[in-house]
């Protein structure tokens, strides 16, 4: 069964491809899902155990070049916009959408890798929802050290700058230069405090996100145009090892992730010796293997010879993005 769910003001609204039916739930467990269901969504981020077939993300693998929302996907595929009534309206376009995207996919022979793609993002959506305990003594250490006495408004630097007859207003721009490397020139002590107390405000408030007990990380399933999953407030990017209060936190680069699960499933001999090598390395250990030119360890190439490794790279995951022959020489106009 093919089922498309949104959820929306702490109401998960499901509509049945099959009887054509929308119901609303207050939880996913009422909704009754089987284990083989499909499950198609539009930027959500709610995380269920089923392959969720994001039309985001699907539409982020067949690289169309625009705004993914469902008014421009409803064009792309309908060609017309779409302004949905309700979320019943919102959910049938969804499914028609998804649809089209299907029969495009099946004729470009990209069905298994869409598959993964979304199963995958769902699975690292998953990884992100952990709680990060932080540290006591972090906590304890972000104080506000009454810096915004001297910070002062913009106003305040016009009327200040002024009285002294300082020069800060930019002719090319037509506006007034406050930025820092401008107001230190002046070399004044006002001008000074004002600057280092911005510095140490941006400091606390970069901390201050992070001093709380627990930290739960929320994410965008279908996450930016290059293919990396993003995680936000806060970000676990912005996260040092030394303020998690855990033993262990899990990290990965997502593009060697996926290369890496892509070659377990499909090419379980190039990732059983990559395994066993003890590189790091993964595209470099390829570069090596296949291209063979490589006589110091393959580790460092991105230091030695990154245009080389950079341009393998890019074929590399062009290939697995399913990339035509054309966008293969392309890709390859340069020399190795």
């Amino acid at each position: 069964m093919t089922r498309a769910i949104y959820y929306d003001n702490g109401i998960f609204c499901h509509y049945d491809s099959d009887s054509k039916v929308y119901s609303e739930f207050k939880e996913l467990k009422e909704i009754g899902i089987d284990k083989n269901d499909f499950i198609i969504t539009y930027d959500q981020n709610f995380v269920i155990s089923n392959i969720q077939l994001n039309i985001c993300i699907i539409e982020k693998i067949i690289r169309f070049n625009g705004n993914k929302n469902i008014k421009n996907l409803h064009q792309k595929y309908l060609h017309k916009a779409y302004e949905h009534k309700n979320n019943k309206g919102l959910l049938e376009a969804m499914i028609k959408i998804f649809s089209k995207q299907r029969s495009y996919l099946k004729s470009k022979g990209m069905d298994k890798q869409i598959m993964w793609e979304c199963s995958m993002s769902g699975t690292i959506a998953f990884i992100n929802q952990s709680v990060i305990t932080v540290k006591d003594d972090f906590i304890n250490s972000v104080v506000d050290t009454g810096f915004s006495e001297h910070i002062m408004s913009k106003d305040e630097l016009v009327l200040y700058c002024t009285n002294k007859r300082y020069n800060f207003y930019d002719l090319h721009s037509g506006k007034f230069n406050f930025t820092h490397e401008r107001l230190k020139s002046f070399n004044d002590e006002v001008l000074n405090k004002h600057i280092n107390a911005e510095s140490e405000r941006g400091k606390y408030l970069q901390k201050k996100q992070y001093a709380k007990k627990n930290l739960t990380i929320n994410h965008d399933q279908w996450g930016a145009v290059t293919g990396r999953i993003i995680t936000f407030d806060p970000n676990i990017q912005g996260i040092s090892n030394n303020i998690i209060g855990s033993d262990h936190l899990f990290s990965f680069d997502y593009v060697a992730f996926e290369l890496m699960i892509f070659m377990a499933v499909y090419k379980p001999k190039i990732y059983a010796d990559f395994i066993s090598s003890g590189k790091k390395d993964i595209y470099s250990f390829m570069y090596n293997e296949i291209i063979g030119k490589i006589d110091y360890d393959t580790d460092l190439m991105k230091e030695k010879d990154y245009g080389k490794r950079s341009m393998f790279k890019k074929t590399i995951l062009a290939i697995l993005y399913g990339a035509s022959p054309d966008e293969l020489k392309y890709i390859n106009s340069n020399e190795w």
